[in-house]
């Protein structure tokens, strides 16, 4: 097969990032080059390297870029406060349990921790309404790519059912 030698390239960088063990700036320029060329097949080897070493909890957040229910950007780097992430399924009852938790923690903590909610179900309107109805919508960041387990976020931190939190 024919393979583009600047997709290779990455690969090689991501690789090489991983191995001197800098995990972090190797999810960064991952998650980058994932979000240029999504169907690439260095796309796919570089999402499967990094499902395979996910984040640690407590360390540096990785590098992300996500788009709120309305398209509004949110950029982890620009967050200075510990992130709360959580992933969660509109119907799932350990997941209505933990959005109840995520909601009287982020009354009471949102000036000290950032929440970004990550549903996934796969449509948005769907999750607004599920936001609204425990009082999460107003409160911190939320986000459905409409790919579930198979979207960047939750194959980044070896998701594979929800609930899920990482602080």
């Amino acid at each position: 097969p024919v393979y583009n030698v600047h997709h290779l390239a990455v690969w090689n960088l991501v690789e090489a990032l991983f191995r001197d063990g800098r995990g972090d700036r190797a999810r960064e320029v991952g998650a980058d080059f994932i979000r240029r060329f999504p169907r690439s097949r260095a796309s796919r080897w570089i999402r499967d390297r990094l499902a395979m070493d996910p984040p640690r909890v407590g360390g540096a957040v990785p590098f992300m870029v996500l788009r709120d229910l309305d398209g509004r950007p949110f950029r982890s780097t620009r967050v200075k406060a510990p992130i709360l992430l959580y992933f969660w399924r509109t119907g799932d009852r350990a997941s209505a349990r933990l959005l109840a938790r995520v909601a009287e923690a982020a009354g009471r903590f949102s000036s000290k921790v950032a929440f970004v909610g990550v549903s996934l179900d796969g449509d948005p309107r769907s999750a607004a309404r599920t936001l609204n109805s425990v009082g999460l919508a107003k409160l911190g960041f939320h986000t459905c790519d409409g790919r579930g387990l198979q979207g960047d976020l939750a194959t980044c931190y070896g998701v594979s059912e929800a609930p899920r939190a990482f602080l």
